[in-house]
């Protein structure tokens, strides 16, 4: 192979492809600003009432193009300036991953795991006199077994090198020496800022995307109801008096928007579709010409080869699950990304070995050998940690009953009518909380409050209010900490312990809303307009106003902090009786837009508190209410 010949075509092929993506984030910007200026001359026209202003000279006027286009280049701005804040330092980023830094000097021992990262770091310094880069920080991904690595930074001088601990324990120095070669290749060609750059410029016309999405999603409506009773979803126009020019006005004011919205939401998706189309051709390039100068550097292009080869035949190219939250940011600078078509940021790994090697993907016997025992090395350590994560969950045999019942009430003395209940807790032992990030650890302490235990890490059974804040703690920490099937059983577990009694009461009620939302497997939701969830919306401020002295009274104090959903409420409707409807109410909620989430929250509240006093019980199904439709903080 001719590694110069092969990193000058790799060069050309990227100089076309950043052009193209220059035009196309071009032609987003100016799209975007004849929307704007379209927008301005429809409210000009109809609402201003300029029956003379003609559509084109008015749009292509110099001060509208000027302003239209001032706004759409503040709209990438931020997004740049969003993109940039999560991505310019690699320090951050290495954090966010949970990777390691290794200093020689704090590097000592005979083990294994010492001298690989010795190795590693002779490696660096090799593979730096022989580009003449500036050693970078060198970094480890202990959690992960898969053979990868990348560099993060935008410059020489700040860049920071990663490597899985799989490519330490499982390549030759040889191969480690190749994958660390391609990685400094990508510093010293400045890919990382082009790549960054490019990031920016997807980020950019992304913003177009989630300006016209939130826009839309943010549009609450109220709506009449037909004769049947049912609600329909025409919008209602505030009027401005009978007969008058106000009910227009809004209505054009109304209509621009909702065609803004639209348009900027339509631009974006389809800038953002070829933005990435162009940025995935620039990587894959980049990578072709990353291989050809690790070839260049260190004399062995077949050792590079090998690498690839390993990664494909035994299955460890794939990304890990730190990797797997930044997929479209990081997928770029990984060695291997795994095998996707469309939007695949590296080529094949055929692809990739045939311009290393004559022998193609093929291996010779001794490489067939180490990928037959990795596979089962691999194979053994999964099978343990999966066993190991099954143990320590008790195994609690599911039961179906759902009966609800209120037990007894508690009176709060001066509680809030509407704030966080959590503000006055005092902070939980730091040892404690460092439990929970453990492996079974939250889901034991959530089995022990369930129980009517003292979670162990603490001196005194917590207060309402401090259970409240350890049951959000610790479903959050396992679904952070534990795998997909651990988060299932721990789900099962806990769901059968608050109904072993034949009853659930609201702490119970509280914990199991928690579980469903952060332990449930993740589904999409579509945002549907408040109006359409009067019916459930109304039962369960039925259901809340009902533990009050005064059911009827809570359910009208409500009314006023309603504006999205349709008011006056139909007539009170019954409470439900059975926990698991309750809940099932409250998940469809979830599907309200978020301004109608907040609504609908501070009437809750309002609900509670119209007696003069709000309980524990009565906390714990508003906090209940706040986790099922993921509105907690407000």
């Amino acid at each position: 192979m001719d590694p110069f010949a092969l990193q000058d075509e790799a060069r050309r092929n990227t100089g076309r492809l950043v052009a193209l993506a220059v035009l196309a984030v071009a032609a987003v910007v100016a799209a975007a600003a004849f929307v704007f200026a379209c927008g301005a001359w429809t409210l000009f026209r109809f609402l201003i009432e300029e029956k003379d202003l003609a559509f084109w000279p008015f749009v292509l006027s110099p001060a509208v193009v000027g302003y239209s286009l001032l706004v759409s280049f503040l709209v990438v701005f931020i997004g740049f300036l969003v993109k940039s804040d999560d991505l310019s330092s690699p320090e951050k980023l290495m954090a966010r991953i949970g990777a390691k830094q290794v200093v020689r000097s704090r590097t000592k021992g005979s083990d294994a795991k010492s001298l690989a990262r010795l190795r590693l770091f002779n490696v660096c310094e090799e593979m730096s006199i022989a580009s003449g880069v500036p050693m970078p920080s060198v970094w480890v991904l202990e959690d992960s077994g898969d053979v990868n690595a990348f560099v993060a930074g935008t410059t020489c001088d700040a860049a920071s090198l990663c490597v899985t601990a799989g490519a330490l324990r499982f390549l030759e120095r040889d191969e480690l020496q190749g994958v660390v070669a391609h990685e400094y290749s990508h510093i010293l060609n400045g890919d990382m800022r082009l790549n960054f750059r490019l990031l920016l410029l997807v980020a950019g016309v992304t913003a177009f995307n989630s300006l016209g999405g939130g826009m839309l999603g943010m549009f609450g409506s109220h709506s009449d109801a037909d004769e049947s009773g049912r609600p329909n979803t025409r919008i209602r126009i505030p009027s401005g008096g009978k007969g008058g020019k106000g009910s227009g006005g809004v209505a054009i004011i109304i209509l621009v928007y909702l065609a803004t919205a639209l348009l900027l939401w339509l631009i974006g998706s389809i800038g953002v579709f070829f933005a990435r189309l162009v940025q995935c051709a620039v990587s894959r390039q980049r990578e072709f010409l990353a291989d050809a100068s690790a070839a260049q550097f260190t004399r062995n292009p077949e050792a590079l080869a090998n690498a690839l080869r390993l990664t494909y035949l035994a299955g460890m190219g794939r990304r890990g699950s730190a990797f797997d939250a930044w997929r479209d940011d990081v997928a770029h600078m990984l060695f291997t990304e795994g095998e996707r078509t469309l939007f695949a940021t590296h080529p094949s790994v055929q692809a990739r070995i045939a311009r290393l090697s004559p022998r193609g993907i093929f291996a010779d016997e001794e490489l067939k050998a180490r990928v037959k025992r990795i596979r089962a090395e691999r194979k053994a350590a999964s099978a343990a940690r999966e066993r190991a994560r099954a143990e320590a969950v008790p195994d609690i045999p599911p039961q179906n009953v759902t009966a609800f019942v209120a037990r007894e009430r508690v009176k709060v003395k001066d509680a809030p009518v509407v704030g966080n209940p959590e503000s006055r807790v005092e902070a939980l032992p730091k040892e404690f909380l460092a439990r929970l990030r453990e492996q079974g650890g939250a889901g034991t302490a959530l089995v022990q409050l369930l129980r009517g235990k003292v979670p162990e890490g603490l001196d005194a059974m917590p207060s309402r209010a401090e259970k409240r804040r350890i049951a959000a703690r610790c479903t959050i920490a396992i679904r952070d900490v534990e795998s997909e099937p651990a988060r299932r059983k721990w789900a099962d577990t806990l769901t059968a312990i608050a109904q072993e009694d034949g009853q659930i009461d609201s702490f119970e009620f509280m914990l199991l809303a928690g579980v469903r939302r952060h332990l449930a497997p993740p589904r999409e939701v579509r945002t549907v307009p408040a109006a359409r969830l009067v019916a459930p919306a109304s039962r369960v401020l039925a259901t809340v106003a009902s533990f009050g002295s005064d059911p009827e009274g809570g359910y009208r104090a409500a009314e006023p902090n309603l504006s999205l959903i349709p008011t006056p409420l139909p007539p009170m409707p019954p409470p439900y009786d059975d926990a698991m409807d309750f809940l099932d109410a409250l998940s469809s909620l979830g599907a309200m837009p978020p301004l109608a989430k907040r609504e609908f929250l501070f009437a809750l509240k309002a609900a509670v508190a119209q007696d003069g006093r709000v309980t524990d019980e009565e906390s714990d199904y508003v906090a209940a209410a706040a986790a099922a439709i993921g509105a907690v903080g407000w």
